[in-house]
């Protein structure tokens, strides 16, 4: 087996163990059962990019920032909703900069090839 295999049964067998914890024998999740997380480890693997180095620096950030946030509404009485905007604005510029990223690639390729063309029939 893989790391992939390896991966992809261990993260099935604990959300289903986590599922049958939470949900058995009740109709509802228990008290403090905590919604959410499951975004953020979303968010937190697309800026990982699929490296298990760069995952966990952006999980220790998402985590930072996060806790950071309740302490500042303890504090001072800021929303804790400022980390879920936080996390939204990030995500945002992100996409963003992947799409810049990918197309002016695909922009200069498409210029290259062009080029190279043209200089290849001036020269026959």
């Amino acid at each position: 087996m893989g790391v992939m295999e390896w991966t992809n049964t261990s993260g099935s067998s604990a959300s289903l163990s986590g599922s049958i914890k939470s949900f058995l024998g009740e109709d509802r999740p228990h008290r403090g059962f905590s919604f959410g997380f499951g975004f953020t480890a979303i968010v937190v693997s697309l800026l990982g990019k699929r490296n298990p180095l760069k995952i966990a620096i952006a999980a220790f950030c998402f985590a930072m920032l996060i806790t950071g946030a309740n302490a500042m509404q303890r504090a001072v009485g800021t929303p804790s909703m400022l980390a879920s905007v936080i996390q939204a604005v990030t995500v945002f510029f992100w996409m963003i900069s992947e799409f810049f990223v990918t197309n002016v690639r695909k922009w200069i390729d498409a210029f290259a090839i062009r080029r190279s063309e043209r200089t290849a029939s001036v020269v026959a």
